[in-house]
């Protein structure tokens, strides 16, 4: 039976967004996932191949320090920076991708729903916003980071104002600079609620990725432990296997990262619709 539309323009209460979020995912995984893999999908790929190079140069760093006389330190040190720069700019690209194409999709949801959603809409609106999103999002990790340098509650403050950022800039069309204040208040009106929802949904997500990821645990200790104890150089030998695994989890874990972002693009409907009710004000204007 086909689940009906859901109205993301509503107050809701703790349990009623979490419970949303997966009648959300439920209603529009197909087309939303199709979306996701046609203009994010390269770029979480491109993430998770990141990601794996740069995990089996750590692996090789191990290995070094039971073989201290393999190569130089400076090529190993070399080796890992470059892989970690690598990955800093792939994820970057692929969380921009992953979050403009969810609120892409959600933004043309809430004004046609489900059926009215025509493909090529959802490319215009990523290809209009994406630039907007990647220079907002590194502004605000350069913020949050900030912040957690300074003193760890800062920066758990400014992550918490800010989560609701990249929601006003796509769904409001309002520009980095009012997006970023009008984020603070909009958040100040339900902080503590706000913190406690975004501890409660990634607690979830981490425990699914947890579950999802014993594998990859179970074989990268098997592998590794047999490579140090038994061979003389052991990575070659597993280094494929171990990236295409890595590959694969990330991939996995990129898509399950979708969930927070429901969450909080709801809980920036159900804090916009309390404080200025702007569906009310709409439905008033049409009766008019």
């Amino acid at each position: 039976m086909e689940t009906k539309f859901l109205e993301l323009r509503k107050i809701r209460d703790f349990g009623e967004i979490l419970n949303a979020t997966f009648i959300f995912l439920k209603q529009n995984y197909k087309p939303l996932f199709k979306a996701l893999l046609t203009f994010a999908g390269p770029f979480i790929l491109l993430s998770a191949i990141a990601t794996g190079y740069y995990q089996s140069n750590a692996l090789n760093a191990t290995f070094f320090t039971f073989n201290p006389g393999m190569n130089s330190v400076l090529s190993y040190f070399e080796d890992i920076m470059l892989s970690l720069l690598l990955l800093i700019v792939a994820s970057a690209l692929s969380y921009t991708m992953i979050i403009t194409t969810v609120y892409s999709y959600m933004k043309l949801y809430a004004l046609h729903g489900k059926e009215g959603i025509v493909f090529e809409d959802i490319g215009r609106l990523i290809g209009k916003n994406v630039l907007r999103i990647f220079g907002a999002s590194i502004v605000a990790f350069l913020v949050i980071m900030i912040g957690m340098i300074f003193c760890f509650v800062p920066g758990i403050y400014l992550g918490v104002s800010l989560c609701l950022l990249f929601s006003i800039m796509i769904f409001e069309e309002k520009p980095f600079s009012e997006a970023f204040s009008r984020s603070f208040k909009l958040t100040h009106y339900q902080w503590w609620w706000t913190l406690l929802l975004l501890i409660v949904i990634y607690l979830i997500v981490a425990v699914v990725g947890y579950i999802i990821a014993i594998p990859q645990m179970i074989i990268s200790f098997i592998y590794g432990f047999n490579s140090i104890a038994k061979s003389a150089n052991p990575i070659e030998g597993i280094k494929d296997i171990m990236l295409i695994i890595t590959v694969f989890m990330t991939f996995i874990s990129s898509l399950l990262g979708v969930i927070p972002f429901i969450t909080i693009a709801l809980q920036y409907f159900n804090i916009v619709e309390k404080k200025e009710n702007p569906e009310l004000l709409n439905r008033i204007n049409k009766m008019e």
